[in-house]
């Protein structure tokens, strides 16, 4: 008998995001499930074009 977890359904949403380099809040695609957001891998800040891997995530503009 092979049990199986589930895998959790990934959503994508603009956020607003803490930028480590220019410490500005910037817009940035973030991917969320139930339990965890995170900034979706890739992406580079539009006003000094460092990463954003390892951005904290401020704000998630979600509606109900």
């Amino acid at each position: 008998m092979e049990v199986q977890m589930k895998v959790p359904e990934v959503k994508t949403a603009t956020g607003t995001v803490h930028c480590p380099m220019c410490t500005h809040s910037v817009p940035a695609n973030v991917e969320y499930t139930s339990r965890r957001m995170k900034v979706a891998a890739g992406q580079k800040c539009p006003r000094c074009s460092a990463s954003l891997d390892v951005a904290v995530v401020l704000y998630l503009r979600n509606a109900a």
